[in-house]
């Protein structure tokens, strides 16, 4: 969430925030030394090796480890090497408002090329996790660690046939809406459960092998589908329901995260799609809820 703290500030920044969990959780416990080292955008190999993409060039997250002693580490980790940046930018499109015409239909071949080949990139994700962790436990060998799984971000909305509505702006000056169409809608979600499932499976696998037992005692996951409320009825984007609870996730017409672009005809949907991948992060509130979920497994 905006503001963000400097130097992370640039385009291409990790994008630090004093309003998310790992702070919050810091401030509300006095004397705390805190080390903020999460990553917009980060995959697993930044976990072991410096990332250039970012700007200034965000050293190797097993550094902190390795070089503070921490007693709680806390990650997310996952998501971007599942591509659901990727896929959920291609999958967008534009609709008219007044009559929910598709004036431009996003990528829908790489839309469906990237949802028929995530079911194989999440396998090898899990592998990674797994040894991701148990660096994690070797490098930080008196802390507490915990995984947090991915709030839900899109509802499962039982069948509705309606688009998924994620934001509004006018294209010259026809009113738009950036949508997901309703079956894709659904399987991002399908998507989502399964990239927590891997997350929980790489947990799962660790407690079940690991022969010195520090997975068991000091690996811990922290259930965000479930503080979240689910994804039938929980916290999550909205998609213009009016029957749906107050969303934690931000959209393009209500995210902190980035502004959103006057829309043109020739780059309409692009500048739509960039706005609304800065977008789809907890909201104030849902990284205050992160938080205390993060604080009930300590």
């Amino acid at each position: 969430l905006a503001p963000y703290l400097p130097p992370t500030d640039s385009l291409i920044g990790c994008h630090r925030s004093n309003s998310a969990h790992g702070p919050l959780l810091a401030a509300g416990s006095p004397g705390t030394q805190f080390t903020f080292r999460a990553c917009n955008g980060a995959t697993i190999d930044d976990y072991a090796q410096v990332n250039t993409d970012t700007f200034p060039a965000e050293p190797a997250q097993a550094t902190w480890l390795r070089t503070t002693d921490p007693d709680l580490v806390s990650v997310t980790l996952g998501g971007n090497d599942a591509n659901w940046a990727r896929t959920l930018g291609a999958c967008m499109r534009l609709e008219q408002a007044a009559t929910g015409y598709v004036i431009l239909p996003g990528r829908f071949t790489d839309c469906e090329t990237m949802l028929a080949i995530a079911p194989l990139v999440l396998a090898g994700v899990g592998q990674r996790l797994a040894a991701t962790y148990q660096d994690m436990l070797v490098s930080a060998p008196h802390a507490q660690i915990r995984v947090l799984l991915y709030p839900p971000m899109f509802p499962d909305r039982a069948g509705r046939s309606t688009s998924c509505k994620l934001g509004s702006t006018t294209l010259g000056n026809v009113p738009v809406l950036l949508t997901l169409s309703a079956e894709h809608e659904a399987r991002l979600v399908a998507l989502q459960q399964q990239l927590n499932g891997v997350i929980r499976a790489a947990v799962g696998y660790l407690h079940a092998t690991d022969p010195s037992g520090a997975a068991a005692s000091r690996l811990r996951l922290v259930d965000l589908e479930a503080a979240w409320g689910g994804y039938r009825d929980g916290h999550t984007v909205n998609c213009g329901d009016a029957d749906r609870p107050k969303p934690w996730i931000t959209t393009v017409a209500t995210g902190a995260n980035g502004p959103k672009p006057p829309a043109t005809r020739q780059g309409g949907l692009d500048q739509l799609q960039l706005a609304a991948l800065s977008a789809f992060h907890p909201t104030a509130y849902g990284q205050q809820m992160m938080a205390a979920a993060l604080a009930a497994t300590r």
